[in-house]
């Protein structure tokens, strides 16, 4: 038992080293166990993310003299830094490769050279930008229980990767995805369906409405994931860190506007 616990808060702690900008200084044993928890508690570190973005909005509402986009652009430029840029890199080199028209071998080359194609900077500048309107428009729109649908929000952009990880096939059998894989089964994924059954179910004690929204960002999540993997394994022969960094960043930008279109559609949440 002590050893599962141990284990379980190594891999807390490479999560936060791995995918976030938080200075741990500690090395941990980079073993099967420990890799196995540290995709576990990935979405969980998400939530973690969320709830620092949530906290800044609130901070900053307080402050009369800053404006709507001036704090939705702070909470778009925290949410990329705290993640280092990381799975934004792999957008871009996933956006290289995909607008190159090659053969999937040579994608995954494009995916490997360093340098930076124009292709790249255009699909970043359009998904950020259209992330920032999204954020905008929530804002402008957002009633109580819309704070706590955004840090599900980011708990749901890392559990897609986490299904398109642990279900798709490797690209290749080297890199960090190859990495991360070594000892994860498809049945790990059952931490996942276990820990999200139990924030729902805490979402009803708060607010049934809330547990409905949640649910339905559950369910385009399900429909991303599902398309995520289907796109990559044809585009790119299987998943590579970059697709997965990618399936992040477009996974995150798609839950930002299906929030809006909630906020539009749903008078609930007006």
């Amino acid at each position: 038992m002590a050893r599962f616990v141990k284990e379980s808060i190594d891999g807390i702690f490479i999560a936060l080293q791995f995918f976030t900008v938080i200075p741990l200084r500690k090395e941990y044993s980079l073993d099967k166990p420990r890799l196995k928890k540290a995709i576990q508690w990935y979405p969980l570190i998400g939530m973690l993310l969320g709830l620092i973005v949530v906290s800044i909005v609130f901070g900053l509402r307080t402050v009369p003299q800053l404006s709507d986009p001036v704090i939705s652009l702070l909470v778009l430029t925290v949410s990329v830094g705290m993640t280092g840029g990381l799975h934004l890199d792999g957008w871009m080199d996933a956006s290289d490769a995909f607008f190159s028209y090659r053969d999937k071998q040579k994608r995954l080359e494009i995916m490997d050279d360093p340098r930076t194609g124009s292709f790249a900077v255009l699909s970043v500048l359009f998904l950020l930008g259209w992330r920032y309107i999204f954020i905008l428009e929530t804002l402008k729109m957002a009633a109580f229980f819309t704070f706590i649908l955004i840090v599900f929000l980011f708990y749901f952009s890392r559990l897609a990767m986490c299904y398109v990880f642990l279900f798709g096939k490797l690209a290749k059998p080297e890199g960090i995805a190859a990495f991360f894989k070594k000892g994860l089964e498809r049945k790990d994924f059952r931490f996942h369906l276990v820990s999200l059954a139990l924030l729902l179910l805490i979402t009803i004690f708060i607010d049934a409405t809330v547990f409905y929204y949640a649910s339905v960002l559950f369910i385009a999540t399900i429909l991303f994931s599902v398309w995520s993997k289907v796109f990559i394994e044809k585009q790119f022969g299987g998943i590579s860190g970059d697709t997965l960094g990618a399936a992040i960043e477009g996974g995150e930008t798609y839950l930002w506007f299906v929030l809006w279109l909630l906020h539009l559609f749903a008078t609930g949440l007006q």
